[in-house]
């Protein structure tokens, strides 16, 4: 029997009452499907959003712990502080030693993140720290000690509950070497993290409104599973909470026990919850991000009330049409269905359409025309084939007119269910994405009646998803830059401490000799030395400038008179180059930070000079524009192809000119500039044609 087509029948009260049983069957039966159906998308949303949290923590804390030992390897590698170390355990009363050592000490707790720094000699005792004065080192820290002084390595302390104060902390241990070839280890630097502070923020971030959604840090000790973060559900958890790995239906063991990837089970409140566990790559630790099943399905079972009032309001309706057709004639009772069930489907939220077995449609209602951008009249009688659909894959393609889903069901005479697909509208030129279910309707012969196709508009949810993509491939990009970054930053600080080593090593060799270290060689020491100040300065000011912490300075200042100065240095450090300073007519002043612009004017001049031939003039223009100040340096050389400007001002982008490939750096200095003149409420720009030389310039707004 069609579904939405009402024949006639017999006036048998039986027939009537056996349509009566079926109907309700069938009511009971669409609204069992719907909620299985919604079910099964609530839970694979639920896991798409715990996979995206679960993957962007771990690299989070990746990230976080890869700085930590990074900054230990750099202290420890650090010539001039392991000098400093051994200077002072042979001469402890030195009070400038001493002050210096404290100076290099406070540096680590002031401006990353740790929370106290200490020098320990070798056989465990505190000599001095930072913030306070400590006598001696945890035991966990001190039993530590032997292994490193054999391995001369840097070594991280995992989690540890202090002795004295009972507060969590993680420890780097930075082995300090002499300036002998055997390299022994001199003394030893603790530098101390309070996770409170540093790493458990990584954790309570939670990027969604949720009451059970959290995040939780494991690791195995024995035949438990430790939490190593403040759970939601339990207070003082840290280090205290302990799961037997009996419990093997709790997602914490099975985190610790090898599962990785989307789990079901109960929590540590033993409430039910699903789970993405993953370990995290070089550690004991291994993370879970979980939430309540109950939370999950709560939208789900508040409307399953709403489901069982509309199939019992219904199957009340049903029982009076009953009545009413055993007081009436049959032929009027079957109007009165078709007129209710048209109802239903004008007011349905879902779109429903009715094909006739040749796939020409039959019926819709209003929400179908709204879908499909077409009107009833203008779909009515259209075959599948009809150009007029339009239908596109997830990827964005054309949908092939075989994968129709009229047509699929015409052709294998078979339901589908759940299919995803676009529908691109033309009359409003964008596109809908619908999830479509559809069933073929026989005759009594077998033969198919009519096709019944039901979509509903999942276009928000479809977004969600993609924004969910988005945030994952923008933790990708994340990642593949700090690996640009490292590669680009070992390379340019590789060649100055090569020539440093290399400098020191013959200037050594004179000393030895007995012949004075000569004034051409101390300008050989400070060239690389000054080289690599200019690359660690500009990789701090692009970190402060990244996370917020650049400040500035500002002051009433002559922005005429710094270009001019910066003119005056680069004709000394340059005689041989025409740089040229136009005058103003008159003096600029505005509040600004007049270390900071010079260091922008320097910048541009400087790039200027490299990447010019000698022979090429370069001039600078200060002057007064509606509402700004404007300078510019301006050279005339190769020029810069529109390719290559579209990211110069982009981190550790240089060009591919003959006179860069002669120069070096990181790539960071017009990053910066950018940063400094953006923080200044202005804006910085080139304008440059091949063979036509460049001008860069900066305009910053005159505030009243």
């Amino acid at each position: 029997m069609s579904a939405f087509k009402i024949r006639p029948v017999s006036k048998s009260s039986a027939l009537f009452f056996v349509i009566f049983i079926f109907l309700i069957l069938g009511v009971m039966c669409s609204g069992v499907f719907a909620y299985r159906s919604l079910e099964k998308n609530y839970r694979i949303q639920a896991e798409q959003q715990l996979s995206s949290i679960a993957e962007l923590k771990s690299m989070e804390i990746q990230q976080w712990k890869n700085e930590r030992i990074g900054d230990a390897e750099i202290l420890s590698s650090n010539l001039t502080f392991s000098k400093l170390v051994e200077h002072y355990f042979k001469n402890p009363e030195d009070k400038k030693t001493v002050q210096q050592l404290m100076d290099w000490l406070s540096e680590y707790p002031k401006n990353y993140d740790y929370s106290h720094s200490s020098l320990i000699a070798t056989g465990g005792m505190v000599r001095f720290s930072y913030p306070s004065n400590e006598s001696s080192v945890s035991l966990t820290v001190l039993n530590h000690i032997p292994e490193m002084l054999i391995t001369k390595k840097v070594t991280f302390i995992d989690f540890y509950r202090h002795e004295k104060d009972h507060q969590i902390y993680l420890t780097m241990l930075v082995p300090i070497l002499d300036s002998t070839p055997k390299k022994s280890v001199v003394g030893i630097v603790s530098l101390r993290i309070n996770p409170e502070k540093y790493l458990y923020p990584i954790l309570l971030r939670w990027p969604t409104v949720s009451e059970t959604g959290e995040s939780l840090l494991i690791r195995r000790e024995g035949d438990y599973a430790v939490f190593l973060n403040e759970a939601k559900g339990r207070a003082n958890s840290a280090l205290n909470f302990k799961v037997p790995l009996s419990s093997n239906d709790i997602p914490a063991v099975m985190a610790v026990m090898g599962k990785t990837g989307i789990v079901e089970g109960v929590d540590y409140r033993y409430l039910p919850a699903i789970a993405d566990l993953r370990s995290i790559p070089n550690s004991p630790w291994f993370l879970e991000a979980h939430m309540n099943l109950n939370e999950v399905y709560l939208p789900l079972r508040s409307n399953l009330w709403m489901l069982i009032g509309a199939v019992l309001g219904m199957i009340v309706s049903t029982v009076s049409i009953l009545y009413v057709l055993w007081r009436k004639q049959i032929q009027a009772v079957l109007q009165k269905n078709e007129e209710r069930y048209r109802g239903l489907l004008t007011n349905l939220d879902a779109a429903v359409v009715v094909h006739a077995p040749d796939t020409s449609l039959v019926m819709n209602n209003p929400k179908a025309s709204e879908l499909l951008g077409l009107s009833s009249d203008q779909m009515k009688g259209k075959l599948a084939i009809d150009p007029e659909w339009r239908f596109v894959n997830e990827d964005g393609s054309p949908l092939p007119v075989g994968e129709y889903p009229v047509n699929k069901i015409a052709k294998n005479f078979q339901s589908i269910k759940n299919n995803i697909l676009g529908i691109n509208r033309p009359l409003k030129k964008d596109v809908v994405w619908v999830s479509v279910n559809g069933y073929p309707a026989f005759k009594s012969n077998g033969e198919i009646d009519e096709i019944v196709i039901s979509f509903i508009d999942i276009t928000e949810i479809k977004k969600a998803a993609d924004a969910l993509l988005a945030a994952k491939k923008a933790a990708d990009d994340v990642a593949e830059s700090k690996s640009k970054f490292l590669d680009i930053a070992a390379h340019e600080l590789r060649t100055p401490i090569t020539v440093l080593t290399l400098v020191l090593q013959i200037a050594q060799k004179q000393l030895e000799n007995g012949q004075t270290v000569s004034p051409a060689m101390i300008e050989r020491l400070k060239r690389p030395a000054e080289r690599l100040s200019r690359l660690v300065i500009e990789l701090l000011d692009v970190s402060r400038l990244e996370r917020g912490l650049f400040v500035l300075k500002p002051e009433q200042t002559d922005i005429c008179k710094i270009a001019s100065e910066c003119v005056d240095e680069f004709h000394l450090l340059f005689p041989e180059r025409a740089i040229a300073f136009l005058p103003c007519e008159n003096s600029i002043e505005m509040r600004l930070d007049p270390l900071r612009i010079h260091e922008v004017i320097s910048n541009l001049i400087d790039n200027a000079i490299k990447y010019t031939s000698p022979e090429v003039p370069i001039e600078v223009v200060a002057e007064l524009i509606p509402n700004a100040a404007r300078v510019s340096v301006i050279d005339h050389g190769k020029g810069i192809s529109p390719d290559q400007q579209k990211n110069l001002f982009a981190a550790f982008t240089r060009g591919d000119s003959d006179e860069n490939i002669r120069t070096s750096g990181l790539g960071l200095g017009l990053s910066v500039c950018s940063g400094i003149i953006a923080l200044h409420g202005g804006t910085i720009n080139v304008l440059s044609e091949p063979g036509r030389g460049s001008t860069f310039y900066f305009e910053i707004p005159r505030k009243a």
